[in-house]
């Protein structure tokens, strides 16, 4: 069993120690959001503030990994049937490393920005995680979002499901988001990991990590 507790030092090893797969020695399963809004899946889709465009680092399936020059961060992003995206990753904030997950819709129109649902996901026949998201919107996009410390032995378990399981259950109040097929997952977030380390390491050294590189829902369950 690893231990994913650190002393909070955000080197690559202990980015690579907290969202690797033995971290098990979680028990609580609710997360609570941050009060804080990391943009990053809307920092390259829909109307609002410009914003840096993503650097692509790798395909994985129907994964894309790119880093978020606005967000110091990177995520893995699918796009699945119904206008449903799905987008899971990290991000630097001044010296915090957060981790962050996204899920949008076109039809969730009634959901209200800053606002938190409470939210249930299971991945594969795990115990459901509790999640307190907060609303946001985009338009056309619609979605919750949720971020906490990537240091965190929940961060750690979350992600472990994450890469494990073949798929992952939403709802919110009783009422399905969708059931999401996880193919590729455990590949696309190693990738995730690879390209963090990869920006970290070049600010450790005032470098540029990409340098030379050539890389339905139908109703509103929300209303």
């Amino acid at each position: 069993m690893t231990d994913c507790k650190t002393d909070g030092m955000l080197t690559s090893k202990k980015v690579e120690i907290a969202l690797s797969y033995g971290c098990k020695n979680v028990i609580r399963r609710k997360f609570v959001a941050s009060s804080m809004f990391g943009c990053v899946l809307f920092c390259c889709i829909g109307s609002g503030p410009v914003y840096a465009d993503p650097l692509s680092w790798k395909s994985v399936g129907w994964w894309e990994i790119d880093f978020y020059p606005d967000s110091n961060g990177c995520a893995a992003f699918a796009s699945f049937d119904g206008g449903t995206a799905f987008s899971i990753g990290l991000m630097r904030v001044d010296d915090e490393l957060l981790f962050h997950v996204n899920l949008v819709s076109e039809n969730w129109k009634s959901l209200e920005e800053g606002k938190e649902y409470p939210i249930d996901v299971k991945f594969g026949n795990e115990i459901p995680w509790n999640l307190d998201m907060i609303g946001t919107k985009s338009d056309p996009l619609f979605g919750i979002h949720f971020q906490i410390d990537a240091m965190s032995e929940s961060a750690g378990l979350f992600v472990d499901e994450f890469m494990r399981e073949i798929n992952m259950s939403w709802s919110f109040e009783g009422n399905s988001l969708g059931v999401f097929s996880l193919k590729g997952s455990g590949l696309a977030f190693k990738e995730v990991v690879e390209c963090q380390k990869s920006y970290n390491d070049a600010v450790s050294k005032s470098g540029d990590p990409f340098a030379g590189t050539g890389r339905g829902q139908e109703l509103d369950p929300f209303q």
